[in-house]
Protein backbone atom coordinates (compact mmCIF):
# COMPACT_ATOMS: atom_id res chain seq x y z
CA UNK A 1 0.00 0.00 0.00
CA UNK A 2 3.44 2.44 0.17
CA UNK A 3 3.38 2.64 -3.25
CA UNK A 4 0.29 5.15 -3.59
CA UNK A 5 1.46 8.49 -5.46
CA UNK A 6 -1.18 11.05 -3.79
CA UNK A 7 -0.79 14.99 -4.45
CA UNK A 8 -2.43 16.24 -1.13
CA UNK A 9 -2.38 13.58 1.71
CA UNK A 10 -5.46 13.43 4.20
CA UNK A 11 -4.31 14.16 7.73
CA UNK A 12 -4.23 11.31 10.12
CA UNK A 13 -5.45 8.95 7.57
CA UNK A 14 -3.31 6.08 7.46
CA UNK A 15 -4.49 2.77 4.80
CA UNK A 16 -1.87 0.72 5.70
CA UNK A 17 -3.51 0.33 9.19
CA UNK A 18 -6.97 -0.64 7.95
CA UNK A 19 -7.80 -4.37 8.16
CA UNK A 20 -8.20 -6.27 4.73
CA UNK A 21 -11.09 -6.51 2.34
CA UNK A 22 -14.04 -8.94 4.01
CA UNK A 23 -12.76 -9.50 7.47
CA UNK A 24 -15.56 -8.70 9.15
CA UNK A 25 -18.00 -10.28 6.83
CA UNK A 26 -18.75 -13.10 9.48
CA UNK A 27 -19.89 -10.83 11.76
CA UNK A 28 -23.58 -10.83 12.76
CA UNK A 29 -24.14 -7.56 13.56
CA UNK A 30 -22.88 -4.52 11.92
CA UNK A 31 -22.26 -3.36 15.84
CA UNK A 32 -19.46 -5.34 16.40
CA UNK A 33 -17.62 -4.39 13.00
CA UNK A 34 -15.97 -0.93 13.69
CA UNK A 35 -15.02 1.68 12.08
CA UNK A 36 -11.51 2.38 11.63
CA UNK A 37 -11.43 6.48 10.36
CA UNK A 38 -14.97 8.44 9.40
CA UNK A 39 -13.66 10.79 6.24
CA UNK A 40 -15.81 14.01 5.72
CA UNK A 41 -15.88 16.85 3.56
CA UNK A 42 -16.65 19.71 5.87
CA UNK A 43 -18.48 21.95 2.97
CA UNK A 44 -19.61 19.35 1.11
CA UNK A 45 -21.39 17.55 3.55
CA UNK A 46 -20.09 13.43 2.12
CA UNK A 47 -19.05 11.20 4.74
CA UNK A 48 -17.07 7.73 4.51
CA UNK A 49 -17.23 5.39 7.86
CA UNK A 50 -14.31 3.16 6.53
CA UNK A 51 -14.12 -0.04 8.21
CA UNK A 52 -11.39 -2.24 6.07
CA UNK A 53 -8.99 -1.39 3.05
CA UNK A 54 -7.07 -3.12 0.27
CA UNK A 55 -4.60 -2.18 -2.30
CA UNK A 56 -5.33 -2.82 -6.04
CA UNK A 57 -4.29 -2.02 -9.34
CA UNK A 58 -0.78 -3.31 -8.39
CA UNK A 59 -0.70 -0.85 -5.55
CA UNK A 60 -1.43 2.22 -7.21
CA UNK A 61 -5.25 2.55 -5.47
CA UNK A 62 -6.67 1.30 -2.59
CA UNK A 63 -10.27 0.21 -2.21
CA UNK A 64 -11.68 1.17 0.57
CA UNK A 65 -14.86 -0.77 2.40
CA UNK A 66 -17.79 1.05 4.31
CA UNK A 67 -20.80 3.22 4.67
CA UNK A 68 -20.30 5.70 2.15
CA UNK A 69 -22.85 9.03 2.29
CA UNK A 70 -22.22 11.69 -0.44
CA UNK A 71 -24.50 14.00 1.66
CA UNK A 72 -27.44 13.78 -1.36
CA UNK A 73 -29.81 11.41 0.83
CA UNK A 74 -28.46 8.25 -0.11
CA UNK A 75 -25.95 6.63 2.00
CA UNK A 76 -24.80 3.24 1.30
CA UNK A 77 -22.98 0.12 2.35
CA UNK A 78 -20.22 -0.08 -0.52
CA UNK A 79 -16.79 0.12 -2.19
CA UNK A 80 -15.03 3.76 -2.95
CA UNK A 81 -11.44 4.56 -3.89
CA UNK A 82 -9.10 6.21 -1.78
CA UNK A 83 -8.23 7.79 -5.20
CA UNK A 84 -11.54 9.19 -5.77
CA UNK A 85 -11.55 10.46 -2.37
CA UNK A 86 -8.13 12.13 -3.04
CA UNK A 87 -9.36 13.67 -6.09
CA UNK A 88 -11.81 15.40 -3.90
CA UNK A 89 -9.46 16.42 -1.65
CA UNK A 90 -6.50 17.64 -4.60
CA UNK A 91 -9.62 20.25 -6.29
CA UNK A 92 -11.30 22.64 -3.80
CA UNK A 93 -12.94 20.24 -0.98
CA UNK A 94 -10.84 19.34 1.52
CA UNK A 95 -11.27 15.66 3.28
CA UNK A 96 -10.29 15.50 6.39
CA UNK A 97 -10.60 12.59 9.67
CA UNK A 98 -13.10 12.54 12.37
CA UNK A 99 -10.78 12.56 15.36
CA UNK A 100 -13.74 12.94 17.63
CA UNK A 101 -16.05 10.31 16.18
CA UNK A 102 -15.91 6.77 17.14
CA UNK A 103 -17.81 3.66 17.20
CA UNK A 104 -19.48 0.61 14.66
CA UNK A 105 -20.76 0.38 11.37
CA UNK A 106 -23.99 0.26 13.33
CA UNK A 107 -23.48 3.76 15.26
CA UNK A 108 -22.62 5.04 11.93
CA UNK A 109 -25.81 3.37 10.14
CA UNK A 110 -28.07 4.41 12.67
CA UNK A 111 -26.77 8.28 12.59
CA UNK A 112 -27.73 8.05 9.03
CA UNK A 113 -30.86 7.15 9.29
CA UNK A 114 -30.77 3.57 7.82
CA UNK A 115 -32.89 0.83 9.26
CA UNK A 116 -31.26 -2.31 9.61
CA UNK A 117 -31.73 -5.22 11.85
CA UNK A 118 -30.31 -5.84 14.62
CA UNK A 119 -29.77 -10.17 15.68
CA UNK A 120 -31.55 -11.21 18.57
CA UNK A 121 -29.75 -13.20 21.07
CA UNK A 122 -31.31 -16.70 21.43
Amino acid sequence: MENIQIMKPIKNFNPGKLPPLNTYEAEESMDSVPVAYRLFTPRAGATWHITEGESVDEGQDILLFGLCDLGIGFPELGYVSLREIMDLNANTTPVEVDLHWSGSLGKAMDEAGITWHRRKDD
